[in-house]
């Protein structure tokens, strides 16, 4: 399935939503799945889970954070069941989660200890499951919790792992310094054939492309336009480019601030007007 379609894995997390991963008539359904970080940018890497497990509400989209924080490294509360020698290396790799044993849902505010070993390392006094972690198989309308500890985790796996992630230029600003555009026309109402220069202030462009009527007209950064028919109404468009530097790679992004007709905006070309009575 994940071959039908998928992006560089190393820039991006792929999630597929399908109808269905195993049969749910058989008692064995499985609402999700994710990769752990060992897998990154292998064909495998990415999320899948089924589209009943997409919801407009937080509650309804538990699986997706849970599928998630595997993809970052977390494993579940219960992994490992009660050995808690090191609450590094033991259980979870965490140690603001206490040990747990238990797959089973707990209702919404009630709690059980599955564990007697919660003092042998992590904490001082014995703790209650974490059975509102996104990261057990309680109920989903009671999770809602992602500790201190799991959050250092997933960005320890996202800084090196996966810290191919983090130099997707599409991350990054387009400009590291704002293009100020400061443009004026030697005259908003030219005769025929008197030409028209662009006086051209910009500040943190480094290239340009004006368009006139939606076709190219020039790449200078102070064209000219020169009009011998009357009665038309002209506009142009303008591009302005900025220059990012990600990877030690030169990449060049363009936007448009504004696609307006100057009749509007004092950019324009008014009407061109015959002086012939």
């Amino acid at each position: 399935m994940k071959n039908l379609i998928r992006w560089n894995p190393l820039d991006y997390n792929n999630i597929r939503v399908v109808r269905e991963i195993s049969n749910n008539s058989t008692g064995t359904s499985v609402a999700g799945y994710a990769n752990f970080p060992g897998s990154h940018g292998s064909p495998i890497d990415g999320i899948a889970f089924e589209f009943s497990a997409v919801g407009n509400t937080f509650v309804d989209n538990s699986v997706l954070v849970h599928e998630m924080g595997h993809y970052l490294g977390l494993y579940h509360t219960f992994q490992g069941g009660c050995a808690n020698n090191d609450c590094l290396t033991d259980g979870d790799h965490v140690c603001d989660t206490p040990p747990d044993q238990s797959t089973d849902a707990v209702p919404c505010g009630l709690s059980i200890n599955s564990c007697n070993t919660d003092t042998d390392s992590g904490f001082a006094t014995h703790q209650d499951d974490m059975v509102q972690n996104f990261m057990d198989y309680n109920t989903p309308a009671c999770i809602n919790q992602i500790t201190q500890g799991q959050k250092d985790r997933m960005l320890f796996f996202v800084n090196n792992d996966k810290s191919s992630l983090l130099n997707l230029s599409a991350c990054s600003s387009l400009c590291e310094d704002e293009i100020i555009v400061d443009i004026s026309l030697s005259t908003l109402f030219p005769e025929i054939n008197e030409t028209v220069s662009v006086n051209n202030n910009t500040t943190n462009a480094v290239a340009y492309s004006w368009f006139l009527n939606g076709d190219f007209y020039s790449d200078q950064a102070e064209p000219n336009f020169n009009f011998s028919d009357p009665g038309i109404r002209y506009t142009t468009d303008r591009k302005y480019y900025c220059r990012a530097i990600k990877k030690k790679k030169t990449q060049k992004m363009s936007f448009e601030p504004f696609s307006t007709k100057l009749l509007a905006n004092n950019f324009l070309m008014r009407y061109l007007k015959s002086l012939s009575a």
